[in-house]
């Protein structure tokens, strides 16, 4: 007394989940990006700008492309960090340096 089950469309289903799946990780790009660009609109409103006509730190706040890491997606807001860059210690003020513990009111709230 055996029971005989027969799955049919699994394929087609399988092609479904896995589709909804790429769609799923286009949103959640679409989503970090958005955020992102909300943090570096407020971060560039809070950067200290001179009087001068020149390019100043606000100017200089950049958003990453999604990167993974552990599985985990994220976005970099802030300055950029390569060593010739005008703007190179604003990212040691971002990334966290002993000697830049001392005001820091200019981007608290």
């Amino acid at each position: 007394m055996g029971v005989e089950v027969k799955f049919e469309g699994i394929d087609e289903l399988l092609k479904q989940l896995q589709q909804l799946g790429e769609k799923a990780g286009r949103v959640e790009n679409q989503a970090l990006r958005e955020g992102a660009e909300i943090i570096q609109k407020a971060a560039s409103e809070k950067a200290p700008r001179s009087d001068r006509n020149k390019e100043h730190l606000a100017d200089n706040i950049k958003i990453s492309k999604v990167k993974t890491k552990n599985g985990v997606k994220y976005i970099e807001v802030g300055p950029q960090r390569g060593d010739n860059d005008k703007f190179f210690m604003a990212s040691l003020l971002n990334l966290g340096h002993l000697n830049n513990l001392q005001d820091l009111s200019c981007i608290q709230q």
